[in-house]
């Protein structure tokens, strides 16, 4: 069943009219009971602690016993408002045979989480722990790529200006091959032209 909130359990220690159904919460839910008996406590331990008017008359009040009752009043009031808030935010003392154990739980929460929430709380860390893991791998294996990529790229570029170096060298030489060749044939040809004229 559903929880009652702290607004429907103080508006319930404050007597404001509320529906049934908050009243079978409370029955139906011991934490929620408790909760309530806290803030009527404190709502009752504020009630009592409020200054009444004097019954007797009262010598005439000096700066000093103002002062006192001022700091006495203020006092009491933030202690008043100090256990109302930590009733509200689940300050929990419970005395036995053992000593006193003192819990606190923010907004009525348990303070231990049950099995199954450590459980899913693991998991989640985990589930963190492997996507930060799996990032990480990630990114270091994307620079590993990319510097293999750029010094793969780097070696191809000088490869490649290399290989044209040498290609405009062997260009000259064949170039200087066929001259060399063409002028041969040339004093071939001449040489047969003249002996043809001679014979």
């Amino acid at each position: 069943m559903k929880r009652l909130t702290e607004e429907q359990l103080i508006d319930m220690a404050m007597g404001e009219p509320h529906p049934q159904e908050w009243d079978q919460r409370i029955a139906d839910n011991p934490e929620d009971r408790e909760r309530l008996a806290v803030l009527r406590a404190g709502l009752q331990a504020a009630r009592e602690i409020e200054p009444k008017p004097p019954l007797m008359s009262v010598p005439p009040i000096t700066y000093e016993r103002f002062r006192r009752r001022t700091l006495l009043t203020r006092l009491s009031w933030a202690a008043a408002a100090a256990m109302l808030a930590l009733s509200l935010l689940g300050l929990r003392v419970e005395v036995n045979d053992r000593g006193v154990a003192v819990q606190f739980s923010l907004l009525g929460s348990d303070s231990k989480p049950s099995s199954e929430e450590r459980i899913a709380l693991l998991e989640q860390r985990l589930l963190e722990a492997i996507e930060l893991k799996s990032a990480l791998t990630q990114s270091q294996i994307d620079a590993r790529l990319n510097a293999f990529y750029n010094e793969r790229d780097r070696d191809l570029n000088a490869f490649s200006q290399a290989l044209e170096v040498k290609m405009n060298d062997l260009d000259l030489n064949n170039a200087r091959y066929l001259s060399v060749v063409n002028d041969n044939v040339a004093k071939l040809e001449r040489e047969r032209e003249l002996r043809g004229k001679l014979q």
